[in-house]
């Protein structure tokens, strides 16, 4: 078998089906799934970095009230009453410190100063964080090799919509001088206007009341232009123009549908078979820090390379397919019975498609493409 991945410390832990994958020209190309994590920005160090910042508050509160309690302590009529109060209070809070019973709630409670930065230290809480921890840093934990598939098409939609510009089309021609007359910004202007005051009748009502704000405000005053334009168009057998053009409105991200049909040759690979699946399975899905958690942690994350075995009995990258952002798995579906319910002694079927969805997490623009993507 092709040197598949020795140089992935993951190598150890890796899956691949057949058994013969790369050997001769049996399977001479393949399609490697990098799975992985992508741990973002902790939530448990935010807190803990949060929290720290409350302490350190509640310290600097600390302080400013024995401040407060030596200035009264000080004065000429020292007040014993609001000196007991603020022993009091300073006691409780040096109690509570050096309990560690301060956590994040304590942050609207410390001096002026910190309560007007309390959104400024959560931001800077992320910031830190982020500087040793990328929420882009994938982290491999497994690696997956199966045959090419039978299937394989890169469907790069761009989002264009024909959009009517209706009298728009002429108001910004005017504007734009290509009228090709001096008072031509005048005249479209006043004569849109009469379409606008007809409450949308459009060209063919205005021109033939005229296109002016005399013929807008006579044929708003008839009310339904709309109706009325359709009614003329219907009978002259016209139809106004309506300035179609295509905006472009934006490009989604790239889908790929896969599919694999298993048929184990032997124990070994129906064992593979199995473990393969589940991968999957497994990280498509998100998970709980605990059963009662309110909160979920994304799923993994995969890369996807197409190999192809070189001269050299390696799988290097098939240049002459285009590269594969980053991508998530939509769907998994799994067909148990591809040829009718047959199974091997032990119950395991014989014959088992695997149907992958995925989607790439980043757009491809023109600087992707001619970075191979």
């Amino acid at each position: 078998m092709p040197k598949i991945d020795e140089q992935n410390p993951n190598f150890g832990n890796s899956l691949h089906y057949p058994d013969d994958l790369g050997v001769g020209y049996t399977h001479p190309d393949c399609v490697k799934f990098t799975i992985g994590t992508n741990p973002g920005v902790s939530l448990e160090h935010v807190t803990k970095q949060v929290s720290q910042t409350a302490v350190e508050g509640q310290i600097e509160r600390l302080a400013d009230l024995d401040k407060e309690r030596t200035k009264l302590e000080n004065a000429e009529i020292p007040d014993a009453q609001k000196i007991e109060q603020l022993s009091a209070e300073i006691n409780k809070l040096s109690e509570r410190i050096n309990r560690g019973a301060i956590g994040v709630n304590d942050l609207g409670s410390i001096t002026n100063k910190a309560v007007k930065g309390g959104t400024q230290t959560i931001k800077d809480a992320f910031n830190n964080l982020a500087k040793g921890q990328s929420k882009n840093k994938f982290s491999p934990e497994s690696t997956v090799y199966l045959p090419m598939p039978e299937n394989l098409v890169y469907n790069e939609q761009v989002d264009w919509s024909g959009t009517d510009l209706g009298m728009m089309k002429g108001a910004v021609d005017a504007l734009l001088g290509k009228s090709g007359s001096d008072n031509a910004l005048g005249g479209a202007v006043l004569g849109q206007a009469g379409n606008v005051l007809a409450g949308g009748a459009g060209a063919i009502v205005s021109k033939l009341l005229g296109g002016g704000l005399l013929g807008g405000a006579v044929l708003g005053g008839l009310g339904g232009g709309a109706a009325l334009q359709g009614a003329i168009e219907s009978n002259l057998r016209v139809k106004s123009n309506p300035f179609k053009e295509q905006t472009f409105q934006g490009v989604g991200f790239r889908p790929f549908e896969f599919s694999f049909v298993f048929n184990a040759r032997s124990q070994s690979e129906v064992i593979t078979i199995k473990e393969i699946i589940n991968k999957f399975r497994e990280y498509s899905k998100p998970s709980l820090d605990r059963p009662e958690s309110a909160i979920f942690r994304y799923p993994g994350e995969f890369r996807i390379d197409f190999l192809t075995n070189n001269n050299q009995d390696n799988f290097t990258r098939n240049k002459y397919l285009p590269k594969l952002k980053p991508c998530i798995c939509k769907s998994v579906n799994t067909n148990f019975t591809t040829a009718g319910w047959k199974s091997f002694e032990d119950g395991a079927p014989t014959t088992i498609t695997l149907q992958l969805g995925f989607e790439e997490v980043d757009i491809i623009t023109k600087d992707s493409v001619l970075e191979g993507f």
